[in-house]
This record gives structure tokens, sequence and C-alpha cells, in this order.
């Protein structure tokens, strides 16, 4: 995997239940609903379960 540059970064992206790839790909400002992961996202991701956002539709 190449060395990001200054507008890049490398992120982990989920693709399914117990697939997490760390992908390089364009970085945007933040914005007013900018969000992060957490450890709980990482847990979740690892044992497969699908976690929906809080509010979002089923």
């Amino acid at each position: 995997m190449s060395e990001p540059t200054s507008m890049t970064t490398r992120t982990a992206v989920p693709h399914g239940p117990h697939d997490l790839r760390v992908q390089e790909i364009p970085v945007s400002p933040p914005g007013p609903d900018a969000v992060g992961v957490c450890g709980s996202d990482m847990r979740y991701t690892a044992e497969g379960r699908v976690v929906r956002p809080h509010g979002a539709a089923a």
C-alpha cells in the first residue's frame, strides 16, 4: 500500500461481515455532520453484527 498523499487518507471500510479493509480514499473537509469510528464499531464489524446508525431507517 502506498503512502497517503495530503489529499488522501487511509481508512477502514466495512465491506460485509468479517470484511473490514484498509483503503486509501480522498480527503474532504469535515462538515457539520462529520462522524468517526469508535471501538464498538470495530468490535461489531469483527463479530459480523450489523449496526445501523442511530436514527437510520431499517
